[in-house]
């Protein structure tokens, strides 16, 4: 399990990867979602973290960050109801 997923990697979740990458947080803590092919294969080259199109492997971190537009949030929402690895309260 990672310690960050980031499902969205276009402007707001490109920008929070590239901070993280560039304050040397451990790459393999990271994962992110993103449905563009040719984003998700820049973002694996350019920053070299983990990268899929599938929300629920990113909604599986430790702590998941929710970078996504907001007509498609409750898309994503949907998606990835329960699984979240979070404890119960």
């Amino acid at each position: 399990m990672c310690g960050i997923g980031i499902i969205g990697a276009g402007a707001i979740g490109g920008a929070v990867i590239e901070s993280l990458a560039e304050r040397c947080f451990a790459k393999n803590n990271l994962i992110a979602c993103e449905p563009k092919d040719a984003r998700r294969d820049e973002i694996q080259q350019r920053f070299g973290v983990a990268v899929t199109q599938d929300a629920t492997q990113a909604a599986a971190a430790a702590i998941v960050l929710l970078a996504v537009p907001p007509l498609e949030m409750k898309k994503v929402l949907r998606a990835i109801r329960g699984r979240s690895q979070a404890p119960p309260r």
